[in-house]
């Protein structure tokens, strides 16, 4: 009978590829071997007390093609994006952040009867944007650097905020009444950071 600690780290090679699990701690209730996947993608292995440690591993083997196909989907769920700027950025993309923030409110403006007063563009750390309750939008520089999905997104969330100054249901109907796939654009753009140096 192998003793297993409460998280051991074992390895595997399948078809040249290594594959790193973990040995969760043998339960007496446990009556079959099972496999468990974090969100982070970690590997985890519980079985009853007693099982020999060959047969996990062959367990592993088995069960790689699924092993690998969940890993792979975490891993891409999880990938997040930093946008690498430097301070100096700011006074070189403030035009062309302006110009990019008008030409998209004056089309929601026009397209769904938006009203804002001023735009301003800021050098900020964590923030994209932001709605006055005076109808002034204010906007991060670096939005210059976002694809154009989230970029739109960015935009037309405050704008939102023109009409409903909050996150009431009321206000996340009104996103999705106009850009429907908001909520996989905004999980997106939460994996999105800016490193400022």
């Amino acid at each position: 009978m192998t003793t297993f600690g409460i998280e051991n780290k074992r390895e595997v090679e399948i078809a040249k590829r290594k594959m790193v699990y973990w040995l969760k701690n043998p339960r007496k209730g446990n009556r079959h071997i099972r496999l468990s996947i974090g969100p982070d993608g970690k590997v985890f292995v519980s079985c009853p007390c007693g099982v020999d440690e060959q047969k996990i591993k062959s367990f592993v083997i088995k069960s790689a093609k699924w092993i690998f196909e969940k890993t792979e989907f975490l891993k891409q769920r999880n990938a997040s994006r930093m946008i690498k700027i430097s301070r100096k950025d700011f006074l070189k993309e403030k035009s062309n952040a302006f110009k990019l923030a008008k030409s998209r409110a004056d089309y929601f403006s026009m397209e769904h009867n938006f009203s804002y007063k001023e735009i301003s563009i800021r050098n900020q750390k964590t923030r994209w944007g932001s709605c006055s309750s005076k109808g002034n939008l204010n906007f991060n520089y670096g939005i210059v650097f976002l694809p154009a999905k989230l970029l739109n997104y960015v935009i037309l969330h405050e704008m939102c905020h023109l009409k409903e100054m909050n996150h009431s249901k009321k206000f996340w109907r009104l996103m999705e009444e106009i850009m429907p796939d908001y909520l996989e654009r905004r999980k997106e753009l939460t994996r999105t950071s800016l490193a400022i140096s």
